[in-house]
């Protein structure tokens, strides 16, 4: 399972959230008005990017095939932006980078 370690929801400003799996593998993702990025990474800077998204509208639906999909939240209190929320409820029901890698890249198809 993928464990969500910290996260940062600030309203009307970039977002993020830092995961990490049974296997020690980082995950970041960042929330920012030119779009949804998810690395490979501890803090954003580096790593393998696994999703990146610029256009709003892919992203917002992508959000809601996750919030139809997901419907138990994971998430922890305080996490409010709809976006963040719904992409990190996603990764939390992945056991793996792998999968959290077919789930951001397959979803807005879904829809």
């Amino acid at each position: 399972m993928i464990k969500i370690i910290s996260f940062k929801d600030v309203e009307g400003g970039a977002c993020w959230a830092r995961f990490r799996t049974d296997t020690n593998e980082p995950c970041w993702i960042s929330v920012a008005q030119d779009g949804v990025v998810v690395k490979k990474s501890n803090i954003g800077f580096f790593g393998a990017e696994l999703y990146k998204e610029k256009n709003l509208y892919s992203v917002a639906k992508t959000a809601e095939v996750f919030l139809n999909f997901y419907t138990d939240d994971l998430t922890p209190d305080g996490m409010k932006n709809s976006v963040l929320k719904s992409f990190s409820n996603a990764i939390l029901h992945c056991r793996d980078l792998s999968d959290v890698i077919h789930i951001l890249n397959t979803a807005y198809k879904k829809n």
